[in-house]
C-alpha cells in the first residue's frame, strides 16, 4: 500500500532521517516516535509530497507517490498537519467542505453526494452537531475532529496525522486516539502518525518507527520494538526506566539509606503501596512467602 525505500529527507542541503524503508496495508496503524527535534514531522511531509525526498522513493499501491498529480493524490491520501489553521468565520460545514475539492468541478459546487459524504464524515468522527458551528468558536478537541472530518472528505485510502494529540486534555486524547484505531478498523484507512504519548500510541498501533540521531533506530510491531533499553536509549534517559509490563516510564529510585522495607504483594494488589513507597525514597523489595 504504501512503502518507502531507502528514503532520506530533510531541508536544503541538512538531512533529517536516511535510510528510511516502513511499509504499511490498509486497516493498519503506524506510530512514528521520537524525541523533539528527530526529524518525524519532516519524515511525514516528504511522504505527503510536501517536500521532495533527498534520496530514495515513496510508493503508493506500487507507483511512485512523487510522480502522482496533486488531484489524483488527494483521492487517495489526506494529510492533517500539526499546525493551527485559522479559516477565518467558516462553520465547521465549511471546513470538511474543502475535502471535496478534488471531486468538485472548476467552480467548487457541491452535488448532493458531495453533501451527503460531508455529513458522513463529521458524523463518523462524532462531529455532526459541530457542522453549524463557526470555527473559530470551537475549542481544540472540536477543531481537530472537524480537521479529520474534511480528510475522511476526501475519501482517501491513506491518512497522515502529525502529532493530532498535541493541544488536546487528557480526555479528548484518549477519544482520538480510540478514532484513529476505529477508522482504521471500520473504514480500512492505513493511518501513519507520529505521538509524543507512548501509552496511547501502544494502544493503538500495528507497527511503530523509533527514530533518533538520523536514523530509524528500531522498526516493527510494538510489542518487538518497545523493549526497555531501546525506549531508554530513545530518550537518553538518565533518571527514569521505561518500564514493558505498565508501557510508560518509571522514575528511577533514590533511596534513603536505612529506609529499606520488604513488600509482599501480588496480582497488581500492591500497585499503590510500592508507588508511594517508591515516591518516598524506600528501599524496596518485593517477594512472596514460602
Amino acid at each position: 500500500m504504501l512503502k518507502t525505500e531507502n528514503l532520506s529527507v530533510g531541508y536544503g542541503n541538512y538531512v533529517v532521517v536516511e535510510g528510511i524503508n516502513l511499509e504499511i496495508n490498509r486497516g493498519e496503524i503506524l506510530c512514528i516516535i521520537g524525541p523533539n527535534g528527530a526529524g518525524k514531522s519532516t519524515l511525514l511531509k516528504t511522504i505527503a509530497t510536501y517536500l521532495k525526498p533527498k534520496k530514495g522513493v515513496v510508493y503508493l499501491n506500487g507507483k511512485k507517490i512523487h510522480d502522482l498529480k496533486p488531484k489524483d493524490l488527494a483521492k487517495e491520501m489526506a494529510v492533517v498537519l500539526t499546525e493551527r489553521v485559522n479559516p477565518g468565520n467558516m462553520t465547521g460545514f465549511d471546513v470538511v467542505a474543502i475535502g471535496r475539492h478534488p471531486y468538485t468541478d472548476l467552480f467548487g459546487r457541491l452535488t448532493e453526494r458531495d453533501k451527503k459524504i460531508i455529513i458522513e464524515s463529521a458524523r463518523a468522527v462524532n462531529a455532526e452537531y459541530l457542522l453549524e458551528k463557526n470555527f473559530f468558536e470551537m475549542s481544540d478537541g472540536e477543531r481537530q475532529k472537524i480537521m479529520i472530518a474534511r480528510a475522511l472528505a476526501q475519501e482517501p485510502k491513506v491518512l497522515i496525522l502529525d502529532e493530532p494529540t498535541s493541544f488536546l486534555d487528557a480526555k479528548h486524547k484518549i477519544e482520538l486516539t480510540l478514532l484513529l484505531r476505529k477508522l482504521a478498523d471500520e473504514k480500512n484507512l492505513a493511518i501513519v502518525v507520529t505521538l509524543h504519548d507512548i501509552e496511547l500510541a501502544l494502544r493503538i498501533a500495528d507497527k511503530m518507527a523509533l527514530i533518533k540521531n538520523h536514523k530509524v533506530i528500531a522498526y516493527g510491531y510494538p510489542e518487538n520494538v518497545m523493549k526497555r533499553e531501546i525506549v531508554n536509549e530513545l530518550y537518553d534517559l538518565k533518571n527514569a526506566n521505561y518500564s514493558e509490563v505498565i508501557g510508560y516510564f518509571e522514575l528511577k529510585n533514590n533511596p534513603i539509606k536505612n529506609k529499606k522495607i520488604f513488600v509482599i504483594c501480588g496480582g497488581g494488589t500492591g500497585a499503590n503501596v510500592l508507588r508511594y513507597l517508591v515516591k518516598n525514597r524506600y528501599d524496596v523489595v518485593v517477594g512472596h512467602l514460602a
